[in-house]
């Protein structure tokens, strides 16, 4: 999956607000510390978990546009505190395709819930359509590249835990290539 436009903000009291941003195939983050390099990539995760149904944040909304397998998609999500529940999707909108040649996949809110043009019945408002939907085959390419999106915790031993030195194992020096 690549990340072509993506936005961020929250509507809570924090107000933290990344404005959209063009990613194009190669992209590095430069910045001082404490500058929200690592705060960019943790809203980026935060996304991914709750596309595939693992987390929903409180008072937060993305507008994200994606290429997975060749095809253009396009997520908006927005979830919410509700009353007595823990956080909720409060709406969200999938599209396939960009500028006017789109065609929309997914449109939710508190009201309802219409997939491909069909009203379907009012589904858990704790998991995103990508994961509710996720083997439909309009929506298991998103789900599989959300899927795969990772973070790497740089203030632990895990990151020195993965550079280690290995030896090769003697058997592979020992096979031939065609």
């Amino acid at each position: 999956m690549r990340i072509v436009k993506y936005k961020f903000w929250e509507s809570g009291e924090s107000k933290l607000r990344f404005s959209e941003v063009e990613l194009g195939k190669l992209n590095l983050l430069v910045g001082d510390s404490g500058s929200g390099k690592s705060m960019f990539l943790n809203t980026i995760y935060k996304l991914a978990r709750v596309a595939i149904g693992q987390e929903i944040a409180e008072n937060a909304c993305w507008s994200v546009q994606v290429e997975q397998g060749g095809v253009t998609y396009g997520w908006e999500v927005e979830t919410g505190e509700a009353a007595t529940e823990p956080p909720v999707i409060v709406k969200e909108r999938l599209w396939r395709g960009s500028g006017e040649e789109t065609v929309t996949i997914v449109e939710r809110n508190e009201s309802g819930f219409v997939f491909q043009e069909k009203e379907l019945p009012k589904l858990s408002r704790d998991k995103s359509s990508i994961a509710l939907l996720r083997n439909e085959e309009s929506i298991k390419p998103l789900y599989d590249g959300f899927r795969n999106i990772l973070r790497r915790d740089f203030s632990t031993g895990e990151l020195a835990e993965s550079m280690k030195y290995r030896a090769i194992d003697p058997k592979l020096g020992n096979q031939e290539v065609e």
